[in-house]
């Protein structure tokens, strides 16, 4: 059964299909290697469209501005990235330069073409500092929300966002930041939430016990090929905007871990873990709603 029954998809995300709604021309992705590029070119594929993807390194503005130059395309989907929190903790300058000061680099390079491509940003809900759990209504977080990432993998998602929205604008390129929650997918590796989940449920037990870290924390869970519906939607409507990419619910850690022991048929007993000063990063979806019209 696939891991998509650990979520419901959102009402106003139907699944694109509408591919005669992009613009003729060749979809250029970077970070196609990555959970999202995958699927996407998948997708495309399947659909037909025509795609290219980056496989230089993002740093090196040559590179970028001859893949751009000699492709040509009508979109591209930017989602390179370094995202795992060890990669980023190791290397933190690396992970500056792939995910912001990279940026740079495409957005000239896009400006360029005699025909500006239309550009989708893949940022992170990181960018905004979680919530504060309490006893009254859940704060969703909207586009125009304070931004104060509490770690640094969110600090480098906000410099790149500070980088693109102004000078896509100055350089005439029209560009969509999209500011993607919580997705989890069968094929990412075990280092993040829900992969790692289901690896300790697998696993052989000294106990009944499954401690949950943080387990009343508030997030906001898509499946990844629901994310990949939301780009394309954004993609046909040429959006230019910033556009949370979300559900708009808002699940607890624990409450996932528990739908992760059903789903993988364990008798476990989750031990919930509270955090000291528990947060959500749960979406306001207006803006992704109006944008897609529904």
């Amino acid at each position: 059964m696939s891991w998509a029954s650990l979520a419901t998809r959102p009402d106003f995300l139907p699944a694109f299909d509408a591919w005669a709604k992009l613009p003729q021309g060749v979809v250029a992705v970077t970070g196609a290697r990555g959970t999202l590029g995958r699927l996407l070119t998948r997708r495309l594929g399947e659909a037909g469209v025509g795609y290219s993807e980056f496989e230089g390194d993002i740093r090196e503005q040559s590179e970028v501005q001859r893949w751009i130059a000699a492709t040509r395309p009508s979109l591209v989907i930017h989602l390179a990235a370094v995202v795992p929190t060890g990669a980023v903790s190791a290397n933190p300058a690396h992970a500056m330069q792939v995910n912001a000061a990279a940026t740079v680099g495409l957005v000239d390079a896009i400006s360029r073409l005699p025909d500006p491509a239309w550009l989708f940003h893949a940022s992170s809900s990181h960018v905004y500092a979680p919530v504060a759990v309490g006893n009254g209504p859940l704060l969703r977080l909207r586009e125009d929300s304070p931004l104060s990432p509490g770690t640094y993998y969110g600090a480098t998602k906000l410099a790149a966002e500070k980088i693109v929205e102004p000078l896509s604008r100055q350089l005439s390129v029209p560009a969509c930041i999209g500011r993607v929650f919580s997705f989890f997918h069968e094929s990412q590796p075990e280092s993040y939430l829900v992969p790692g989940l289901f690896a300790r449920a697998r696993a052989p037990e000294a106990s009944s016990g499954f401690p949950v870290h943080d387990a009343d924390a508030v997030r906001d869970f898509l499946y990844a090929d629901w994310v990949i519906d939301a780009i394309l939607h954004l993609a046909a409507m040429r959006v230019r905007t910033t556009v949370n990419i979300a559900s708009g619910d808002g699940t607890t850690v624990g409450e996932m871990a528990r739908r992760v022991l059903d789903h993988a048929g364990s008798a476990l007993t989750i031990e919930p873990r509270p955090a000291e000063n528990p947060g959500a990063l749960v979406a306001d979806v207006g803006r992704l709603r109006q944008a897609i019209g529904r």
